[in-house]
């Protein structure tokens, strides 16, 4: 609690030398500082939503805009040049010079089978490329026959020096060793030169957006459901997380991320402090107040190591958890024989967290399966060895401070 008002009510009636009768509008200003406190808290509560909604919009928004981008196609300045030679050439020769002695022009079907083949290896329709070391010969206007449209990077014209045609000759077999990356930029590229993989029936959709997929830094949004493996009570929800993932690749199937993130933890946990008051009458007697969490909220730091294969993914890591309020109630307790009883619960609100551990530890792994290319599943099991409450009896129930959780995480890519 902020101050420590609750812990200097209790130590103040501790130090005096007669402690008075109980008095129960003591307890009534517990309640009011609670009260006060949690007044003051809950716009914590307001500013982490607010947060969230405005990181989703974020998100969704820049998702939206960028589906549909297209990535502007790279050009060759000297691929550019030489097709406006092309063309400049090309202009200069007449119609007529370009029609072959004997060839037809009412139909592409009546050419005989060896000139047609000629032709076709000559428009670079089926070209089979074997030695790119070997200069590509290339054609002239000449030797193209009418009705058929000569791609604009195969001519050369003959009125051209030796120079000029030696130079455009490098450039083709420079870009024919390149294959892929001219083919978006020259539509009559052969489909011989894409370097392309078989899919398997089924298979195609986790090819899809590969580029996407096996970018060098990666940003997620990630969430996680806490589960309590034992199902010690009604709901085996235990908790939830809430936060960022960046990953980037080592390898091509390794990598490695941090997740930095708000974790939510819920449900039935056991006492973070005890105060004894003593009153006296006819007779001396002891009661024993005490706070009890019920919830935790912490700041987690999670690194982790993955490898990732196709659609699946497995990670190992170890978190750094900061504790950074609670909530819980205020009870009225008695100790009998090693064992603690509640007589009545006062009230709820924002408790202190001065005797429990503010920093605690998580190990982790999972594995994750890929659903497409932004949507990614998969549980992971923690493991907790770092107790929340450690100068109190083991012996008190405490699910918040379980050591073992399983959580069902989801992870959805945006860049």
């Amino acid at each position: 609690m902020q101050n420590k008002e609750l812990d200097r009510l209790f130590r103040d009636k501790l130090i005096q030398a007669n402690p008075p009768d109980f008095n129960y509008r003591h307890w009534e200003e517990a309640r009011t500082l609670l009260k006060k406190e949690k007044r003051r808290r809950k716009y914590f509560y307001w500013f982490l939503s607010l947060m969230l909604i405005l990181g989703l919009v974020a998100g969704g928004s820049y998702y939206w805009r960028t589906m549909d981008k297209q990535e502007p196609v790279p050009q060759d300045q000297e691929l550019i040049k030489r097709s406006d030679l092309a063309e400049t050439s090309i202009k200069r020769v007449k119609p007529e010079d370009m029609i072959e002695p004997g060839a037809k022009t009412d139909d592409v079907r009546d050419r005989p089978e060896s000139f047609g083949k000629a032709t076709r290896l000559k428009s670079g329709i089926t070209r089979e490329l074997t030695d790119h070391s070997q200069p590509l010969k290339l054609p002239t206007q000449r030797e193209y026959i009418i009705g058929e449209t000569p791609p604009m990077d195969m001519i050369v014209d003959e009125d051209l020096t030796p120079e000029t045609q030696r130079l455009i000759l490098t450039a083709e077999n420079q870009r024919n060793s390149r294959g892929l990356e001219m083919v978006p930029f020259i539509s009559t590229r052969s489909f011989a030169l894409i370097q392309s993989r078989e899919i398997s029936p089924g298979g195609g959709k986790y090819l899809l957006d590969e580029n996407f997929r096996f970018k060098r830094n990666r940003i997620a949004w990630s969430a996680s459901l806490l589960l309590d493996p034992a199902f010690s009570s009604t709901s085996p929800a235990r908790g939830l997380i809430v936060g960022i993932t960046y990953e980037k690749y080592l390898a091509t199937h390794w990598l490695i991320g941090a997740r930095p993130s708000i974790q939510l933890r819920s449900g039935e946990g056991g006492f973070s402090k005890f105060e004894q008051f003593t009153t006296y009458g006819f007779s001396a007697s002891n009661t024993t107040y005490g706070l009890k969490a019920s919830n935790l909220q912490f700041f987690s730091v999670p690194i982790y190591f993955a490898a990732e294969f196709k659609k699946h993914s497995l990670e190992m890591g170890a978190s750094v958890d900061i504790l950074l309020s609670a909530r819980g109630q205020l009870h009225q307790v008695a100790v009998e024989d090693g064992s603690i009883s509640n007589i009545q619960s006062l009230d709820e609100g924002w408790i202190s967290t001065d005797h429990m551990q503010k920093i605690s530890t998580n190990l982790f792994m999972g594995y994750k399966n890929l659903l497409s290319s932004r949507l990614k599943t998969g549980v992971t099991l923690f493991y907790n060895p770092t107790k929340i409450y450690p100068g109190l009896p083991n012996s008190q129930n405490q699910q918040l401070n379980s050591s073992w959780y399983l959580g069902w995480q989801v992870l959805y890519y945006i860049k």
